[in-house]
Formats: structure tokens, C-alpha cells, sequence
């Protein structure tokens, strides 16, 4: 992260930790500004199918408690992802930052 923020090329982090996507991003973000996610760009391990089965929970419950797999977001200018994306092998792009407040997972 470090390398990425010196490099210009990391605008926010946000740590996906309890509350999920809705509490944590926003955070990172300036007012005004939210995020799309797009459900299915990351990989979703199977477990939270079978707990979400089991518990009966929510899609939006399961985002809040589980992050759905999601730890660690990071902003960067559209025209940077590639490049973030090969400093940081693991990373792969979910979504965009849009005007207007919230996250919202499409």
C-alpha cells in the first residue's frame, strides 16, 4: 500500500471490517462521492452460501457481518487500475466511485 500511496496511485483505503461496505467506504471517501460494487467481480467462497442458507440472513446481512470475502477496498483513478492490479497481484477490480452517497452492490 505503502509503495502504491508514493507512487500517486492510491487515492483511499478503506478496511472492510463489521458494518461492511456501507459503514467503511464511505469513510474513505470525500463527501458527495459513493461507490457501485459489482456483485460477482470477486469471488465469493462458497461457505457464505451455506451460512446464509442456515441462518436464513439477509444479502444485506451477510454484507454487513461477513464482507462477503471483500477485506481491503482501494481507490484509484480509473485510467491506474491496471497498474495498481499489477503491484497487487491479488487485487481485482469491483466496482467504481460515483457521485452521490452510499454504496450500492449490483
Amino acid at each position: 500500500m505503502l509503495a502504491l500511496r508514493r507512487a500517486g496511485l492510491l487515492h483511499a483505503v478503506a478496511h472492510i471490517t463489521g458494518g461492511g461496505f456501507d459503514e467503511n467506504l464511505p469513510r474513505a471517501l470525500p463527501p458527495g462521492l459513493g461507490a457501485r460494487l459489482d456483485r460477482g467481480s470477486w469471488h465469493e467462497h462458497p461457505v457464505f452460501g451455506v451460512v446464509q442458507e442456515a441462518s436464513g440472513a439477509t444479502d444485506a446481512e451477510m454484507f454487513a457481518t461477513f464482507n462477503m470475502g471483500v477485506g481491503m477496498v482501494l481507490a484509484v483513478a480509473p485510467g491506474d487500475a491496471t497498474d495498481v492490479m499489477s503491484h497487487a497481484p491479488h487485487a481485482v477490480l469491483i466496482g467504481e466511485v460515483l457521485a452521490g452517497a452510499g454504496v450500492r452492490i449490483a
